[in-house]
């Protein structure tokens, strides 16, 4: 008797480490999850880029916030700068992706400066979008006079580090201008027209000094209706162009033609936008090789690597090969 009951225990005892072993082992498979979890969430924290602090650089004071909100949505029907309201108002969000997708995707810009960003949809756009692998999410830069961030878009998502400087730069110190530094990619687009000529020399000069690879601009031609055209600030594409050529900047026309193309925006974005290049880096190419460069990141070279040698290959045996 005494021996049955002894042996009743031990399975008793023997079904309870079981469940007891199922249940730890549960509990370090669950424990496991989570560790790997942790790790990896901390691992894509430490691999994203990380701004370089700006609270010390000397424009900082000038970044925007909803402190200097303006709701005047007549302001710029006359020319100058306006207001986000206005902005809205008068042309709505006014983007044009195929546009964006050019900028983000062909020039793949590791910085950017957008001068007169309106909203920001576009500088925003760039740095999220941009293919360039070694962004700074810092030198991601729209200027606009008046506050825009109450429209909406800068700092809407935590995942966009593009910010707004509310700057004039006609009356902005030289010494902060230049503490901006260069950008891979400064655009400036249907922005000139707003602005009185008496101040055209120094903005061609700005953006020239800003710019460390592409400058992409655009601005009204003759007789282009719109919100706040000045008649004596509107001309056409070939004056903007000679324009920055006298600066020693190099006019990109392949490349120009292919941004044009790709503008879903036929009317201004599609008809007035161009490409200018420094000369120091289209001296270490040339427009030839650049084009030829920037080409493979239009087609599908980037996402289908190996079809992409293979074709590389037919193309110079003039013969499709099954191997």
């Amino acid at each position: 008797m005494a021996n049955k009951i002894i042996y009743r225990n031990k399975i008793k005892m023997n079904k309870y480490n079981y469940k007891s072993k199922r249940v730890a082992t549960r509990y370090g498979i669950v424990v496991g999850i989570g560790m790997v979890l942790l790790l990896a969430t901390m691992g894509i924290v430490l691999l994203r880029p990380t701004p370089t602090s700006n609270k010390n650089k000397k424009w900082s004071k000038f970044v925007a916030s909803n402190k200097d909100n303006n709701l005047d949505s007549h302001l710029g029907e006359n020319g100058g700068e306006w207001t986000w309201c206005t902005h809205l108002m008068k042309y709505g969000p006014n983007f044009d992706r195929g546009l964006a997708n050019f900028l983000s995707g062909i020039l793949r810009p590791a910085s950017t400066l957008e001068f007169g960003c309106g909203i920001g949809l576009y500088i925003n756009y760039i740095e999220q979008f941009t293919t360039n692998p070694n962004k700074d999410i810092s030198k991601f830069i729209g200027i606009e006079p008046e506050s825009m961030i109450d429209a909406g878009v800068f700092g809407s998502n935590p995942n966009f580090n593009a910010h707004q400087l509310a700057m004039n730069i006609f009356d902005t110190d030289a010494d902060i201008l230049h503490s901006l530094g260069e950008f891979d990619l400064v655009f400036s687009s249907e922005v000139a027209e707003h602005i009185p000529l008496k101040f055209h020399d120094q903005m061609y000069d700005f953006l020239v000094a800003k710019t460390k690879k592409f400058l992409v601009f655009g601005a009204a031609r003759k007789g282009q209706g719109g919100t706040g055209h000045l008649r004596e600030s509107m001309h056409e594409m070939a004056y903007w162009i000679q324009k920055f050529e006298d600066r020693g900047m190099i006019h990109l026309e392949t490349l120009s033609e292919r941004l044009r193309a790709s503008c879903y925006n036929q009317w201004d974005k599609g008809q007035n936008s161009f490409i200018m290049a420094n000369p120091e880096y289209y001296q270490q190419f040339g427009e030839e090789r650049l084009t030829e460069m920037l080409a493979k990141l239009n087609d599908v070279s980037d996402i289908f690597p190996e079809f992409s040698k293979k074709y590389t290959k037919i193309k110079e045996n003039q013969m499709c090969d099954a191997n």
